[in-house]
């Protein structure tokens, strides 16, 4: 239940889907968001929607996370990664590598 609250469906939905009552996934879902922190969790179905919302999964997010992290430390700021990596490939096609 806390899986597919997380991925933004709703508690009736949740409900419908596992047998239960709309309060009763509403009261698992506040045990298990008091245990994790309010905030972790709120942020946490926040991504999974946002994530579901523009089609890329948690392990694309995550690579995409560290590819952004290994340009930074190169020196490439956010705005010309896109440049920096055409840029590249430019010179790698005409043997400059």
């Amino acid at each position: 239940m806390i899986q597919q609250w997380l991925e933004g469906k709703s508690r009736d939905v949740i409900a419908a889907e596992n047998g239960l009552s709309a309060g009763a996934v509403t009261n698992i879902v506040n045990e298990w968001r008091q245990a994790l922190e309010l905030g972790a969790a709120v942020e946490l179905r926040d991504l999974a929607i946002t994530l579901k919302k523009i089609g890329i999964t948690p392990a694309q997010c995550a690579f995409g996370f560290r590819v952004a992290m290994i340009m930074s430390k190169i020196g490439v700021k956010e705005d010309n990664i896109e440049p920096f990596i055409t840029d590249y490939q430019h010179s790698k096609s005409i043997g400059k590598k």
